[in-house]
């Protein structure tokens, strides 16, 4: 979980605060966007990482380049993807979000930027080490798609189908779209009214974010939610611009987006004390984890988004880790960030920054992150895993059986 990409710059342009904007009428003729051959749409294949989407750009005629896309965080390049394209980089500035620290941003101009069929000219990206993340995320991250070239658009992002949508504003047809909800906007980032199990909120609507939802900590304490969700652990849940986030996790009875309920929802109630998820001005995101069960459609035209079911569910929903360890890749294997307290990693034995060079007799280097990630959070509880662990300079196997946390 994790609101990874999405960040606030920190200072003279500092997008923040929670002022609420309006792009009027300007995207249905902006002239710095167009689709090749007077197309009105594309279509492009897209991964599901981490509950992130990923897909294919390419940058002043190089690439392609798998960036991931968020639809409320920003248009990034790595400081080496910048170099490569040939791009100077101006300014200096502090980047934050989920996590509690910042990381230093600069600026650059990109002359195009193209996603299937659709292209957007002369757009200022923000220089971000966001490969930093790759150990994180489990693969390789040289920069990031965001709001600046989506709003030009409706995108419709198919969970099911694995697909990104890119339309027309003037020939978007929200006939089948499905629910509409009606948004606002937190800066960029489209916010949302429902409730969380009778509670009234608003809801930031996070594409970038790993999590199913996330509530914020003023909200979570104001409402005594902790205390009546006795089930539930304090886990390091997420990783943004600001380093790990933690969280108490719990399984939440209901909540609505608009007129749509969910029931059984995977909730992190923030323990974050300042920046993202601290704060009374909203009081919660919902991220990939929740937005993957349904065609999500946003028309930043008319600020309404569009939720349709799928007609069956994609795998990995209302799951959360049975294993009660945060693991990251590092060299040849996974380093473990964090342990649950009297959780199944830590009842067999393990400790942070224990390596995994192996599992069930499987080399580390050849299982990605995220697929491990997700195994250790869908296999059955009872289910015995078989680490092989380096702690210093001793290498021994550990097996740790698998558990329901909350």
């Amino acid at each position: 979980m994790g609101r990874l990409p999405t960040i606030a710059l920190l200072g003279t342009l500092a997008l923040c605060g929670q002022t609420r904007v309006s792009i009027s009428n300007e995207i249905a003729g902006s002239p710095d966007r167009y689709f090749a051959g007077n197309a009105k749409e594309t279509t492009l294949p897209i991964q599901i990482i981490n509950n992130h989407i990923y897909g294919q750009a390419m940058v002043d005629g190089k690439g392609p380049f798998t960036f991931i896309f968020d639809m409320g965080g920003h248009n990034l390049l790595t400081p080496a993807t910048a170099k490569l394209l040939g791009l100077t980089t101006e300014g200096k500035m502090a980047a934050g979000g989920a996590g509690e620290g910042t990381m230093e941003a600069g600026f650059t101009k990109v002359k195009k930027i193209e996603v299937g069929g659709a292209a957007v000219t002369d757009q200022v990206f923000t220089v971000l080490p966001l490969d930093a993340f790759a150990n994180i995320e489990g693969t390789e991250m040289p920069g990031m798609i965001g709001f600046e070239l989506f709003r030009r658009f409706v995108t419709r992002i198919d969970y099911g189908a694995k697909t990104l949508t890119l339309i027309d504003p003037k020939s978007f047809d929200p006939k089948g779209a499905g629910t509409p909800i009606k948004f606002t906007f937190n800066n960029h980032i489209p916010e949302v009214m429902g409730t969380f199990e009778g509670f009234p909120a608003k809801y930031d609507v996070d594409t970038g974010s790993r999590s199913e939802l996330t509530l914020t900590k003023s909200f979570a304490d104001k409402n005594d939610l902790k205390a009546k969700h006795p089930k539930g652990v304090d886990a390091m849940e997420g990783w943004g611009v600001g380093g790990p986030s933690r969280a108490y996790v719990t399984r939440g009875t209901e909540m609505t987006i608009g007129p749509i309920k969910i029931d059984g929802v995977v909730t992190s109630l923030s323990m974050q004390k300042k920046r993202a998820f601290y704060g009374e001005s909203y009081q919660g995101n919902i991220g990939g984890g929740i937005l993957k069960r349904f065609v999500v459609t946003f028309d930043y035209e008319h600020q309404t988004m569009y939720l349709k079911s799928l007609p069956r569910l994609v795998a990995d929903i209302g799951t959360f880790d049975r294993s009660g360890m945060w693991l990251n890749k590092v060299g040849a294997g996974f380093q473990i960030a964090d342990v649950i307290l009297k959780g199944p990693a830590e009842l067999a034995g393990l400790k942070a920054d224990d390596v995994i060079s192996a599992v069930d007799g499987k080399l580390a280097p050849s299982i990605a992150l995220y697929d491990l990630r997700k195994r250790l959070r869908n296999d059955p509880p009872g289910t015995k895993v078989t680490f092989t662990i380096k702690r210093g300079n001793k290498t021994r196997g550990v097996v740790v059986t698998l558990k329901d946390q909350i």
